[in-house]
């Protein structure tokens, strides 16, 4: 099994918390009115006149946790990678 790894530590927890500050400050443009309604009922903030959604870090780090901790990609041979 091949392991990926191209950032340590420190790189991916720096990118983790840009993420969350973009995500709640600067928030999302989403048109799609439903898809802006379901958010705002998941307990995001919205803006509706510039149909923008604010994701505050614990709605985030509550559907992180529900994501599994690994992933695996197949090539075209259905090799698998981890």
């Amino acid at each position: 099994m091949i392991t990926l790894s191209v950032l340590n530590q420190a790189e991916r927890k720096k990118i983790l918390e840009a993420s969350f500050r973009v995500l709640e400050e600067t928030g999302v443009q989403i048109d799609h009115p439903e898809v802006f309604r379901k958010l705002g009922e998941a307990g995001c903030r919205g803006e509706e006149e510039k149909r923008r959604i604010f994701f505050p870090r614990s709605v985030v780090e509550e559907k992180i946790r529900l994501c599994p901790s690994q992933v695996r990609f197949a090539d075209r041979k259905g090799g698998l990678f981890t």
